[in-house]
């Protein structure tokens, strides 16, 4: 087993992962990830592939403006493997809680462990500050156990989504 299978096995990013905010010039970028987390449930469409994109540029635009719009304290920003881009991280660090708005990564970066990595070190932010955590999944994201392995617990389903949280974590060294 080569060091980097190894990595993959345990979960473990074979790069250093750091973040810096969206620019102007990311959104294509960040456009082809909106895509990609999407693709597989317009194949039953049948539309074309001209049909397919227009639909996932307009969803895409609609919901960037919307984060943009209703999350105005929010750090968005791209998650970025050794040198290049890989995915987008938009967080919002309220007194009470961390909501993570989204999290994604491009399908060759998917199962690497990068994800799980950001998460773990949100849910140690989290229980080092006593705050909550929050976000939104939907209910057929085969990502469901992982939330549910950090303590995400699912509150209720609106729409296609369970909202979840995970409660302040009374133990930790910065508890009162």
């Amino acid at each position: 087993m080569t060091r980097q299978s190894e990595d993959y096995q345990k979960g473990t990013p074979t790069e250093p992962i750091r973040f810096r905010p969206i620019a102007d010039e990311d959104l294509e970028f960040l456009y082809l990830l909106y895509a990609s987390t999407r693709l597989s449930e317009l194949a039953a469409t049948g539309w074309s592939d001209g049909q397919v994109e227009a639909f996932l540029r307009m969803q895409f635009r609609l919901q960037h403006t919307q984060y943009m719009k209703n999350n105005k304290e929010a750090a968005f920003d791209l998650i970025i493997s050794g040198d290049i881009p890989v995915g987008r991280l938009y967080i919002n660090r309220k007194e009470e809680r961390i909501h993570v708005i989204d999290i994604a990564l491009l399908p060759e970066f998917r199962r690497r462990g990068i994800g799980g990595s950001i998460l773990r070190s949100l849910t140690e932010e989290a229980d080092e500050r006593d705050l909550m955590m929050s976000l939104y999944v939907e209910m057929n994201n085969p990502i469901l156990p992982f939330y549910r392995a950090i303590g995400l617990r699912e509150i209720e389903l609106r729409g296609i989504y369970y909202y979840m949280e995970r409660e302040v974590n009374r133990f930790s060294t910065g508890a009162v």
